[in-house]
């Protein structure tokens, strides 16, 4: 009974040594795993499983607004409550890792920004959880305001149209300005397109690269794309949407100096037949 008792002890303590050298490994490894983050350049925000905040370098800080005690160990949700990481937290839906999101955000100060992030494993670092990269951080310049306008039409196509017109003219450009301008307009003619209803004008100018001459009329079409990364489905689905809802693109590009794509939708309800009285 006397050596029994002993050996049970000698492996308890054998066994208590070892869980608290795991541990302190463990903390090394993330306290490595926090050095590599803090001394990163990109935008980088790292989590665990349950969704709190493991590290957070303050470029990212920088740009969400929230200070590091804000951070540490809180929800992700709190920080940028973004339906995807809701999703990838909970489990509620499978989601294919890595991901990109692209979204609006508004951060702690009210502003709202359009931001790109970039989820992965954390299995490069050794340690379970996510990694977060942020990307596109624009800032608005200026802001003209005018009456308030209406334009009756499908909302989710409107936001689409002016998504990917956007992500495009910020993805040409390393730097510059991007100008969005929005108008009433009663009619509409470009080439040989008119129209008699009463609608919106949106053009979007950008500071970039330009198209050329020989390539401005193919970008409309599906998986052509001059991008190393990209699909071509951003303007192929622009032009589908615009054109469906009975309205018009134009582009007007001069190389190395920047392109303007103008859309006119118009307002559906103009559009619509009327029907005749029944007699």
């Amino acid at each position: 009974m006397t050596y029994l008792s002993s050996f049970l002890s000698h492996r308890l303590r054998m066994v208590k040594e070892e869980l608290v050298r795991a541990r302190n490994t463990l903390e090394e490894q993330r306290a490595f795993n926090r050095n590599i983050v803090q001394n990163m350049g990109n935008r980088l925000i790292t989590i665990n499983p349950e969704g709190k905040i493991t590290s957070s370098n303050p470029a990212a800080l920088a740009l969400t607004c929230y200070s590091i005690e804000e951070s540490l160990e809180n929800p992700i949700g709190q920080l940028i409550p973004l339906v995807e990481l809701k999703n990838l937290i909970s489990g509620y839906k499978i989601v294919d890792l890595p991901k990109q999101i692209e979204r609006e955000y508004q951060r702690k100060d009210g502003r709202i920004i359009f931001i790109r992030i970039k989820i992965s494993h954390l299995a490069d670092l050794n340690a379970p959880g996510y990694i977060l990269v942020f990307e596109g951080l624009t800032e608005v310049k200026e802001m003209q305001m005018t009456d308030h306008l209406i334009i009756n039409g499908d909302e989710e196509q409107i936001k689409q149209v002016i998504w990917n017109l956007c992500i495009n003219a910020l993805e040409v450009m390393s730097e510059g300005i991007l100008t969005l301008s929005l108008r009433e307009v009663f009619s509409f003619q470009s080439g040989e397109f008119k129209s008699d209803h009463g609608g919106m004008v949106l053009e979007f100018q950008d500071e970039g690269c330009g198209i050329a001459a020989d390539q401005i009329n193919n970008i409309y079409d599906p998986f052509y794309t001059s991008k190393k990364d990209g699909v071509g489905l951003g303007f192929a689905t622009v032009y589908k949407i615009v054109n469906r809802n009975g309205g018009v693109m134009d582009v007007k590009s001069t190389l190395s100096e920047g392109t303007l794509f103008t859309v006119f939708l118009p307002d559906q309800e103009s559009v619509k037949p009327v029907s005749s009285p029944s007699h």
